[in-house]
């Protein structure tokens, strides 16, 4: 029997592989160019640039972009190079 959540779950899949390809490029370019903790502003604006909607910046290297009338995607970098995701609403 088929669950109801199937046919969007293939959906979300499908969309996740299409992505994957880019976001691992997105990785290696941001290790290939470290910056010190607390100064990743070249990291940030490179993530900042991949995303689909405008941003905002906040705290120095954090961004802030809404994705819908409701809903707002808040990142930050960090010392190493990695980029925290989280929901913001």
């Amino acid at each position: 029997m088929q669950r109801s959540t199937d046919a969007p779950l293939g959906e979300l899949l499908a969309l996740v592989d299409e992505e994957l390809p880019a976001a691992v490029q997105l990785r290696h370019r941001l290790h290939a160019d470290p910056e010190l903790a607390h100064s990743e502003h070249r990291t940030a604006a490179l993530v900042a640039e991949q995303l689909p909607v405008a941003s905002e910046t906040v705290a120095a290297t954090g961004r802030l972009a809404r994705v819908t009338r409701w809903h707002w995607i808040a990142f930050a970098a960090f010392s190493r190079t990695r980029s925290t995701c989280r929901n913001a609403s």
